[in-house]
């Protein structure tokens, strides 16, 4: 297993939307394709106030904030 990050700053909680999350899910293919990781692949999102729980945001495996930064 391995943790894909994908970093974005946001002023609020990021809105992941349809064509972000396409981007994405072609960066994953491409890490695969180019490494040929036959594990598993978690989206990670870091992004200063987390990920907003809307459209796309459940496809995020996990999230880093600035608060799990300077804990």
């Amino acid at each position: 297993m391995v943790n894909l990050c994908e970093i974005k700053y946001s002023t609020a909680p990021y809105a992941l939307h349809k064509e972000e999350y396409l981007k994405i899910q072609a960066r994953v293919q491409a890490f695969v394709d180019s490494t040929k990781w036959r594990g598993g692949v978690l989206l990670t999102l870091m992004s200063p106030y987390g990920v907003a729980q809307s459209g796309y945001g459940g496809s995020v495996a996990a999230e880093v904030t600035l608060d799990d930064l300077f804990v």
